[in-house]
C-alpha cells in the first residue's frame, strides 16, 4: 500500500510470476510489463538456479550458492 500514488511499475517474469505480478499491478493501479530471463541451472541439479540471465545481456548470479555449491567461473560462463 506504501507505493499507491508513487507511480510504481511491476514487472512479472514468466511461469508463474505474471499471475502474481497482475494481481499486484491491478492493486497498486499500475503498469505491467513482462522480463524475460533464461534460467541458469547447476549443471548437476538443472532444477536448480544459480540465477538467471535476460535478453538484453543482464546476468545476475546468487552469489552465496554459486560458491555453496562450487561453481568456477568456467563452469558458469558455459552455462
Amino acid at each position: 500500500r506504501h507505493l499507491v500514488g508513487r507511480d510504481p511499475i511491476v514487472l512479472g517474469i514468466p511461469r508463474g510470476g505474471v499471475e502474481v505480478a497482475r494481481a499486484v499491478a491491478d492493486e497498486l493501479d499500475a503498469p505491467l510489463d513482462i522480463v524475460l530471463v533464461r534460467k541458469l541451472p547447476i549443471p548437476f541439479a538443472p532444477e536448480t538456479a544459480f540465477g538467471v540471465t535476460s535478453a538484453d545481456g543482464i546476468t545476475v548470479l546468487d552469489d552465496a550458492l554459486v560458491e555453496e555449491v562450487g561453481l568456477d567461473r568456467e563452469t558458469i560462463d558455459r552455462v
